[in-house]
């Protein structure tokens, strides 16, 4: 009994009511949330129906975002080393222009990796 004279039993159990219990653990569930971004497996039933790519297709347009990322530095640190002599300025020039070409990485890969 509280001070107002009303027992504080019926509030308890609506609080204890109020607490949802977690959904029951689903390995499937689980391990479709890590893959299923990469195209990696089917979507679950009620899902959306997103895309599945076969691993050639992942490892074509990875190796096509590692050319398109890597080249452009590769080419600077060349012509900068072969024109002007200084290699560590090369190296530089290189490091720089390849962390602008990470920085446009993001809006590649999600061009080359949503299919239409």
């Amino acid at each position: 009994m509280n001070h107002s004279g009303r027992s504080t039993l019926p509030a308890q159990a609506q609080i204890r009511a109020s607490i949802r219990t977690p959904a029951p653990f689903s390995a499937r569930l689980a391990i479709s949330y890590f893959l299923l971004p990469l195209g990696i497996i089917p979507p679950l039933a009620d899902g959306p129906k997103l895309p599945v790519f076969t691993k050639r297709d992942i490892m074509l347009r990875g190796a096509v975002i590692a050319v398109l990322i890597s080249v452009p530095s590769l080419v600077a640190f060349v012509l900068v080393w072969i024109i002007l002599g200084d290699m560590i300025l090369g190296a530089i020039l290189g490091a720089v222009i390849h962390f602008i070409a990470m920085g446009f990485s993001l809006k590649i890969s999600k061009r080359l990796l949503v299919r239409g």
